[in-house]
Order: C-alpha cells, then structure tokens, then sequence
C-alpha cells in the first residue's frame, strides 16, 4: 500500500530565522519540525520548517507580525509512493 503524504514547509535564508519560526509555531500550539530543504526550492540556508497543512494560517500569522527578512517562500511538499512534488504556495 503507497502511502500519500502532505506536508508544508517555509523557507528561509537564514538558519537563525528557521529556528526561531519553528519555535514560534510550536509556543502558537502548531506541529512544527526542521528538514532539509527540497532542492525544487533552490534557493535557502539548506534547513526549512516543516508543518502540517492544518497549521498554515498560524503560519502566514506569524510571518505578518513578526520581522522575518529572510522569508522566502512556503512550499507544499506532497509524497506519493516513491514520487516526491514540491510546488510553491502563494501567500495571501
């Protein structure tokens, strides 16, 4: 049986600012890990956080009131079986 998974991630510039965006959505009650970060995202400090769908509102929440300069994009990372697709999310 193939196992389909969806996860977000948000991709930063900054290692420090990954860190503390995760730290941010677990103090708000939200899933939150680090990962590498996809190369389909080619751009990055090399470490992304990682975070249910359910928890994308928190999300772009916090990136409206706090300072993060070195944002770059969320992603929606989607496993099917082997095949693994990052698609690029527009922000609202």
């Amino acid at each position: 049986k193939e196992k389909n998974m969806k996860t977000y991630i948000a991709v930063f510039k900054s290692k420090t600012e990954v860190f503390a965006f995760r730290d941010l959505l677990l103090n708000f009650g939200a899933a939150a890990d680090i990962a590498s970060t996809p190369k389909e995202a080619h751009l990055g400090c090399g470490l992304s956080v990682k975070f249910p769908p359910n928890a994308f509102g928190v999300a772009v929440k916090i990136l409206r009131e706090y300072d993060f300069r070195s944002f770059y994009g969320f992603y929606s990372v989607e496993k099917n079986g082997v095949r693994t697709t990052t698609v690029r999310l527009n922000q609202q």
